[in-house]
């Protein structure tokens, strides 16, 4: 996805559109990282060696509601991709601009909405993150790939 790095793309595209299952056939291999992937919003994740039978039945799956077979269980997920996972795509579009290291006027500005806003994007962003401050939540986003390149 132009623009995206790492598994960003699947957080904004699970943010702009959620009601649409996003499956993802990626050549990485793992557990852990088809775990990451449906953490962010994808509902599945298969092999890209997987055969046309194996990936058609998975689209069908994912089309008709119900997550396409995994391919192996993780242990424990982390909250936090989840987390993310959860943003607005109005609040993934603030925090790009925080990690870019835009101030508030300046976000409101691109924006083209209030300081007031952006600063009430800010605080559920903050929330949704469980961070303190703009500054960890700039590094969260960074730890997990969404230093988003526009």
């Amino acid at each position: 996805m132009p623009g995206a790095m790492g598994y960003s793309g699947i957080a904004m595209l699970h943010a702009e559109r959620p009601e649409v299952p996003i499956l993802v056939v990626s050549s990485a291999e793992g557990a852990a990282v088809a775990e990451e992937a449906r953490q962010l919003g994808a509902v599945g994740f298969l092999s890209k060696d997987s055969d046309l039978g194996t990936i058609e039945a998975a689209i069908a799956r994912a089309l008709g509601g119900r997550a396409p077979a995994a391919s192996a269980a993780s242990n424990a997920p982390e909250a936090l991709p989840q987390d993310v996972a959860g943003l607005t795509p109005t609040q993934l579009r603030v925090l790009r601009e925080v990690i870019d290291g835009k101030l508030n006027k300046q976000i409101a500005h691109d924006l083209a909405m209030s300081e007031a806003t952006v600063k009430a994007h800010m605080t559920t962003i903050m929330r949704k993150l469980g961070v303190q401050n703009r500054t960890q939540a700039a590094l969260v986003a960074r730890s997990l790939g969404l230093d988003l390149q526009h």
